[in-house]
């Protein structure tokens, strides 16, 4: 994945790489904490984008639709889908 902070050097890593190692810590958090966050893939089909004003997390990609928006909204309201206003 490519990874996008606005204030850093854009950097590429592997999620799965990052999962397997002992203690793992993301450089920069996939939830945004005061900063505009972008995960996206090599071909920007898939991936995430953290709002820090609007404190939302936007699901990019079928795929992470169905394996990652499912359980975050759970926790996290649904504000658009597709763009549009819910």
């Amino acid at each position: 994945m490519i990874v996008l902070d606005w204030q850093h050097t854009a950097y590429r890593f592997s999620p799965a790489d990052q999962v397997l190692t002992w203690r793992a810590e993301w450089e920069v958090p996939v939830y945004p904490d005061g900063d505009y966050y972008a995960f996206l893939s090599d071909d920007f089909s898939e991936g995430t984008f953290g709002h820090p004003r609007e404190k939302t997390l936007c699901i990019i990609g079928d795929r992470l639709i169905e394996s990652l928006g499912r359980p975050l909204s759970s926790w996290l309201p649904i504000i658009r889908e597709y763009g549009a206003p819910v």
